[in-house]
């Protein structure tokens, strides 16, 4: 499976394989140079499927990274 990332109108949508028992969180930030990653929801744990995240683009520029806990 394949890990897939899209933005539709202004909405973000990350789509990625799980595999059971692993925790994920996706993890946000506006401003590369500055500040922490911040939480967007709370942890996926994993199930062995793939999971779709969904974000509202809020301001001009922001960016995401997936942590496996």
């Amino acid at each position: 499976q394949l890990t897939t990332v899209g933005v539709s109108a202004n909405r973000f949508v990350f789509s990625f394989p799980t595999v059971a028992g692993q925790q994920y969180q996706v993890e946000y930030k506006d401003n590369l140079g500055s500040g922490s990653w911040l939480p967007l929801d709370q942890p996926i744990a994993g199930t062995g499927s793939s999971v779709n995240v969904t974000n509202t683009i809020s301001v001009p520029q922001r960016f995401f990274r997936l942590n496996v806990q």
